[in-house]
């Protein structure tokens, strides 16, 4: 399975649980996941807003 379906089919399970515009979000910041320093850090991330 491509990263692309990956995303695609994950992203769908997540909209139910956090909405579609929430979900984009965390998607799209999800790259720089690999770069943060410390778990804390994910915070932000997953704040509603």
């Amino acid at each position: 399975m491509s990263r692309q379906e990956v995303v695609g089919k994950g992203g769908d399970l997540m909209a139910l649980v956090l909405g579609a515009e929430r979900c984009g979000r965390l998607i799209d910041a999800a790259p720089e996941v690999d770069g943060l320093p410390e778990s804390r850090a994910l915070g932000p991330l997953l704040r509603t807003g």
